[in-house]
């Protein structure tokens, strides 16, 4: 009786024990098949109940990517970008609205960009003229913006020329010959020379044309030297052991006044060293036979000298004002006036076939570096003192392998 009474209270517990085992075995699928069981497995996880993941998770709720992004709420590129409302392309461009008249066209032999307030006439690509509707010309604002206004009364307004007054005159220091008969030739102003009178004119120089171009020049018209004429002075050519030869102002211009002497190239030895040497005329021509700061002159300058001592001499005539006051001029009854200082002695000249020296006492000769190849090849040009020519003092020209005298003049 013992032993059932134990069996019966072990079996009891055992039921108890079973039972609640079976209440919390997970992998009891029968029992949980309608859902009774299932709200209780997600109560108490930790993977659905309390993740980051689903719940408090920055990529879902508070992620910057969707609520609080540059590049959707506050972005230059879309609301505030200069590309798009600021562009000086689109807004304020000098192509559409200020071009300049030699802004290359697009739409050759037509009208092109054309609109309210000019247009540009084109012709092979490249503008030709700015044309305004009938009534109205071109014209340039103070700040150089382009607009078509209407003309004054019949003519067209200052500056502009031609039958619909399509012509911008183009003169830069003159007057313009303007309006619908005008040519748009122009008239330069004092000390301005050129087509549009944009350059200086001969003598002048500086910015504003209203210096003397030869710096020992002034007056008015830069025609009044600073040093007066037969101003004699001396230079040493440091070539030559310092070989010292005078010099004389004429016209402005320092030349020397004796005969060059430095043995160089072909040269020929005169009879009396007060004569200097004779040269031929492929010598004088090398730009190193002048001492440094000197040149061999010009036939113009060679011109500008006889003209002006033809000019201003006191002499009876322009040979006496440039000849020494020297007896050596054996067939001159009467000694030079020499109103210059230019102190010209009758050197002669060498022969070019070995013919020696001629015409010594008579003449002198001084080569210029000006070839005179509209007569001959082998010509070129010289300034001749001939005490037998009826012209005695002239320009003339001669064979290149003469034996000539040689006078350098200083570089302005």
């Amino acid at each position: 009786m013992l032993k059932t009474k134990q069996f019966l209270t072990l079996s009891a517990a055992l039921f108890l024990v079973l039972a609640a085992c079976g209440q919390d075995n997970p992998t009891q699928e029968p029992g949980n098949k309608n859902g009774q069981n299932k709200p209780a497995a997600n109560n108490n996880t930790d993977k659905d109940t309390n993740t980051d993941k689903d719940t408090n998770t920055d990529k879902d709720t508070n992620t910057d990517k969707d609520t609080n992004t540059d590049k959707d709420t506050n972005t230059d590129k879309d609301t505030n970008t200069d590309k798009d409302t600021n562009t000086d392309k689109d807004t304020n461009t000098d192509q559409d609205t200020n071009t300049d008249q030699d802004t290359p066209c697009t739409i050759a032999d037509q009208y092109c960009n054309t609109n309210d307030r000019h247009g540009m006439q084109c012709k092979n690509g490249q503008l030709v003229a700015w044309i305004c509707q009938e009534n109205t010309t071109c014209s340039k604002t103070g700040n150089g913006s382009l607009f078509c206004v209407p003309l004054s009364g019949d003519d067209c307004p200052a500056g502009f020329w031609g039958p619909k007054c399509e012509n911008p005159c183009k003169c830069q220091n003159g007057t313009c010959n303007d309006g619908k008969d005008g040519t748009g030739n122009c008239s330069c102003n004092p000390h301005w020379d050129g087509t549009y009178c944009d350059t200086c004119a001969a003598g002048w120089a500086g910015n504003d044309c209203n210096e003397c171009e030869n710096q020992l020049m002034t007056g008015e018209n830069c025609d009044e030297c600073k040093i007066p004429d037969g101003t004699i002075s001396s230079l040493k050519d440091e070539r030559d052991n310092n070989h010292e030869y005078k010099t004389t102002m004429i016209n402005c211009h320092e030349w020397m006044a004796e005969n060059y002497a430095r043995e160089v190239g072909t040269f020929y030895r005169t009879k009396d060293d007060a004569y200097g040497l004779l040269y031929n005329w492929s010598t004088v021509t090398n730009v190193t036979f002048c001492p440094r700061g000197w040149h061999m002159p010009t036939k113009k300058e060679l011109d500008d000298l006889l003209n002006y001592v033809d000019e201003k001499r006191s002499s009876e005539n322009a040979f006496l004002a440039l000849i020494a006051k020297s007896k050596a001029w054996t067939n001159y009854s009467e000694e030079g006036g020499d109103d210059f200082n230019f102190n010209a002695l009758p050197a002669g000249s060498y022969g070019r076939f070995g013919d020696g020296y001629q015409y010594v006492g008579e003449e002198v000769q001084f080569w210029s570096v000006t070839p005179a190849t509209e007569y001959d090849f082998f010509y070129a040009y010289y300034l001749q003192l001939d005490s037998e020519s009826t012209t005695q003092a002239s320009i003339t020209y001669g064979n290149k392998d003469y034996g000539l005298a040689a006078r350098c003049v200083k570089n302005d």
